[in-house]
């Protein structure tokens, strides 16, 4: 299922990309934290707090930002992208609603993921690698997707041409012009043979990068939340945004950012920032991030002589025990640290003895670093 979501998303948002400039489809992939936060409330039980919902609000608004001078003066008019040769082009507002409908499914997976990765501890590069092969399979399943005839300017590829489609497509693909059936060059395509590389050559290139990213960002899954590694990618798309503007990079595609794109991204790094201010708890108040549900009796940080709760008010570290230092018939101790809460020594099954030569070094103080609870020797 990681990989259905997945490859859903590149489809939806997949077919308007051509026809939306790279600033917009990055601001409007924002929006997947607002779907992925709704879907965690209630699928995972995460429970954000005011600073959350504020950094989501954040986002849209750079969103808004980015295109307030098209709303208001209609200069350039909200849609003009430039194709693949360089030229202005309008492209139909449908194609802006498909790409926002295909941010839902984003959201899906992210929770999904989350849900997968935390619950089972499932292995990272082995969810990796396995997703990727069943994208392939999906793939195939959604090629049909193709024949339907979408808004202009995409051109219609009805079913009787698919294999002539997908001809095209290869020699394209390998940096060579397509042919009509009279054997000549297809002058839309002329594309296919620029400078710079066949698509194959920069498709090896991509991989390189997004098989990277993709591994990470599902480690920020299991290691934060999905909606904590949703709103990082805030700051990757802002990046994007940035480099679309030089032409090494984007070649005749590329076009300068407006004062109002800068802006945009400015508020939208702004948003990740507000959003870190707090962390996020579950149901039972436990923290999110970890590459396990933590507990709020685990989530103390034991810095310092003070140790924070999940709602980050200060707990003083107990006393030392008055106690004198034990006899060197030690009673047996056990870290019930991994065990979640449970402090009966019966019903925990991850207990471990504790060195006694360490509790003679605390004494019957409690380490800040382990739970401990003394368990009466068996005779």
């Amino acid at each position: 299922m990681f990989s259905f979501w997945d490859q859903l998303n590149a489809l939806v948002t997949g077919l308007p990309a051509p026809f939306i400039d790279l600033t917009s489809q990055g601001l409007m992939s924002n929006t997947v934290v607002i779907w992925t936060m709704i879907i965690s409330f209630f699928y995972l039980g995460t429970r954000y707090r005011q600073e959350h919902y504020i950094g989501c609000v954040i986002i849209i608004i750079s969103g808004l930002v980015a295109i307030t001078v098209e709303l208001q003066t209609n200069d350039p008019p909200l849609g003009t992208f430039k194709d693949s040769n360089g030229e202005l082009k309008h492209s139909s507002a449908v194609w802006f609603v498909i790409y926002l409908l295909g941010t839902l499914p984003s959201g899906i997976s992210n929770c999904y993921k989350q849900k997968c990765l935390k619950s089972v501890d499932l292995e990272v590069m082995y969810a990796s690698l396995f997703a990727g092969w069943w994208q392939i399979f999906w793939g195939l399943v959604f090629f049909p997707v193709n024949w339907i005839r979408l808004p202009y300017p995409a051109e219609p590829n009805p079913p009787g041409e698919t294999l002539d489609f997908l001809s095209r497509s290869i020699t394209c693909f390998m940096g060579h012009v397509p042919t009509n059936s009279s054997g000549l060059p297809i002058s839309s395509d002329a594309v296919c043979a620029s400078p710079g590389g066949s698509a194959a050559t920069w498709f090896v290139v991509y991989l390189l990068f997004n098989v990277s990213f993709n591994v990470l960002l599902l480690w920020l899954t299991k290691r934060m939340s999905g909606t904590w590694a949703q709103v990082a990618t805030v700051l990757c798309l802002d990046i994007a945004s940035f480099f679309s503007q030089f032409r090494f990079l984007m070649g005749d595609e590329a076009s300068p950012l407006r004062l109002e794109q800068y802006l945009a991204l400015v508020v939208a790094a702004i948003a990740m920032w507000v959003y870190n201010l707090q962390d996020e708890v579950d149901v039972e108040g436990g923290l999110v991030k970890g590459s396990v549900p933590v507990l709020p009796s685990q989530a103390a940080s034991v810095s310092g002589t003070s140790q924070a709760t999940s709602t980050g008010s200060p707990v003083p570290f107990p006393s030392p025990s008055p106690s004198p230092i034990p006899s060197p018939s030690l009673p047996s101790y056990h870290n019930t640290e991994s065990c979640y809460g449970i402090t009966t020594a019966s019903t925990c099954s991850t207990t471990r003895t504790v060195m006694p030569l360490v509790m003679r070094t605390f004494g019957e103080r409690h380490p800040p670093t382990a739970t401990l609870e003394r368990v009466t020797p068996d005779v």
